[in-house]
């Protein structure tokens, strides 16, 4: 859900639109995912977002439609297997 836990930060988070969304919202119908609103546009988390008054306004980025490797394919290796700590101190 958009927005959820949005103002348990502080009295400085609100809800508002995504700018790079390809689907235009409006910061007024995202305010209302901060009352509970459960439906359209808060059951996207693409739509809206949390953002904190004290900082830059830098909504996020849009999803790119891309498939994660490993839902591809599931027998393919993080990038944690294989760039394990020891080879990153080798390299450090």
């Amino acid at each position: 859900r958009a927005c959820a836990g949005c103002g348990r930060g502080g009295d400085s988070e609100v809800c508002v639109s995504n700018q790079n969304s390809l689907v235009p919202v409006g910061d007024d119908e995202c305010a209302k995912c901060m009352e509970g609103q459960s439906f359209w546009p808060c059951d996207d988390p693409d739509l809206c977002w949390c953002w904190d008054t004290t900082r830059p306004k830098k909504p996020p980025a849009p999803a790119s439609g891309l498939y994660v490797a490993s839902e591809l394919d599931p027998n393919i290796a993080s990038p944690c297997d294989i760039l394990t700590r020891e080879k990153f101190n080798l390299l450090a």
